[in-house]
């Protein structure tokens, strides 16, 4: 694991797609094209914090959008995290 290479003061970026936790038709597109990239394993934002929580500690997620054609497609999150001591 990540973690487990990195130094005491070590940080690690996470960046990946966020599943939408609410199923919409306005979001339809994003969890079709999400779907289509990562199968069975796209998380919403709250699992994948989970997951990171038990390694690292979270210092800070930005959220940012994929927007060709100004259309959001992918919600994006960035994460700098932390090793737990």
């Amino acid at each position: 694991a990540a973690a487990d290479c990195l130094s005491t003061a070590g940080r690690c970026l996470v960046m990946d797609m966020i599943c939408p936790d609410v199923k919409t038709l306005f979001n339809a597109h994003r969890r079709l094209l999400i779907r289509l990239d990562r199968g069975e394993y796209c998380r919403s934002a709250a699992q994948l914090e989970s997951l990171l929580q038990n390694k690292f500690r979270r210092v800070r997620a930005e959220v940012f959008y994929l927007k060709p054609f100004f259309i959001p497609f992918w919600e994006m999150r960035l994460y700098v995290c932390e090793k737990n001591d």
